[in-house]
């Protein structure tokens, strides 16, 4: 069996960021979309990632944005490689 380390980790609070402004996490998102990165995340990373876009204050936020926030984690979904870490 063949075994990657992986030196960088994608945080949920990345990927938030992404969803809703520009900035550095955006490029990060932008990156992985033209295959100059790799984006690699866990079943529980995006757990997280899409518990964090239901607390009330994000709502509150993004109340009027609901099919953007879809989007943007369908388009996550779709450009990440999924892996199930050995060690939490």
């Amino acid at each position: 069996m063949f075994h990657t380390t992986i030196q960088n980790c994608l945080f949920p609070s990345i990927l938030v960021s992404a969803t809703f402004w520009n900035g550095s996490s955006e490029k990060i998102i932008a990156k992985a979309e033209k295959k100059e990165l790799q984006l690699v995340l866990s079943e529980d990373i995006l757990k997280e990632y899409m518990g964090v876009l239901e607390y009330a204050e994000i709502k509150n936020k993004i109340r009027d944005k609901r099919l953007v926030v879809k989007r943007s984690i369908e388009k996550i979904v779709s450009i990440a490689e999924f892996v199930e870490p050995i060690k939490k």
